[in-house]
């Protein structure tokens, strides 16, 4: 509820991320949730909120199509990871050992964003992990897509690199 609520009430977009990074520990047992952003050609995704520690890498990217996080974006499917260190391509979360990964897709069917919830026992996430946080990604779309007072609703977080910074750190252009 307190997703829902700090989604559809505004505030500053990073604030808004954050509180859905932290709804996803709590809904998940996540101990490190983290939320990516494509960037403009879609070739990396970068790392713009998290929880748990996951706001550590906040300014770091990693390839759109290596890992689990990678392939929620590309395939648009939410991708669980029984156990990180048996994927060669996925990126490395010290202490994480099990992934779920959802994407945030807007109305045309385009990947906004992705969150990852992640955790340090090997096989901790499973189908119904991924059913009963399925919501939060929607939450997280909204949250990106959510209009601004004064300013155009941003309709896809990667649509420019300015438009992922305005976005998420709240420095939007005036006018």
């Amino acid at each position: 509820l307190a997703a829902a609520t700090a989604v559809l009430t505004g505030g500053p977009p990073a604030a808004r991320l954050r509180v859905i990074a932290e709804a996803a520990q709590r809904v998940t047992s996540a101990r490190l949730v983290v939320i990516l952003a494509p960037t403009v050609d879609g070739t990396m995704l970068e790392f713009v909120a998290g929880a748990g520690g996951g706001e550590r890498l906040i300014g770091q990217r990693q390839s759109a199509s290596a890992g689990p996080a990678g392939r929620a974006y590309r395939g648009r499917l939410p991708q669980i990871a029984r156990d990180l260190a048996g994927d060669p391509t996925a990126l490395e979360f010290p202490g994480q050992r099990s992934a779920l990964f959802l994407p945030a897709i807007d109305a045309d069917g385009g990947v906004l964003a992705v969150i990852g919830m992640l955790h340090p026992a090997v096989g901790r996430f499973g189908p119904l992990d991924a059913e009963s946080a399925a919501p939060l990604a929607s939450f997280l779309a909204i949250a990106v897509v959510a209009p601004r007072a004064g300013h155009e609703p941003v309709q896809r977080l990667g649509m420019t690199g300015s438009a992922v910074s305005a976005t998420v750190h709240d420095k939007a252009p005036r006018g």
